[in-house]
């Protein structure tokens, strides 16, 4: 579970199993309110984003990020389950953004990003 954790709770590993992003600056300390830029490439081109570390919590192996560019977000929490690790990954809108709520192109794309990362992990870490 170490290993994951190492990976998911520092945003500046997530080039390293993450597939779109290729890099991330701006991060020297791991802490909730730091801020820090990322950048990734898609079909679509390159795009830098601001993000910030909302919660941090390396007792229960708990972080939660916002990208401060739009109003989306990912949590990730770290669980041992019969010798594994769960990783209870959620990203999506700010509750209340009724065009994302009911927008199933935006639902599809945020499953579409959870699953690749799970599969980053999953590759990653053996």
């Amino acid at each position: 579970m170490e290993s994951v954790w190492e990976l998911v709770g520092d945003p500046n590993r997530y080039p390293e199993w993450a597939s779109e992003i290729v890099e991330v600056t701006g991060l020297p300390t791991l802490k909730t309110d730091a801020a820090f830029q990322q950048v990734t490439e898609d079909p679509s081109g390159t795009h830098v984003v601001s993000f910030k570390i909302e919660e941090r919590d390396e007792d229960i192996q708990t972080i939660q990020m916002r990208c401060l560019d739009s109003r989306t977000y990912l949590r990730c929490a770290l669980t041992e389950a019969r010798g594994s690790t769960f990783v209870d990954m959620e990203t999506g809108t700010d509750e209340g953004d009724e065009q994302a709520d009911t927008d199933e192109q935006t639902r599809a794309f945020f499953i579409r990003l959870a699953d690749k990362m799970i599969d980053g992990l999953r590759k990653t870490t053996g």
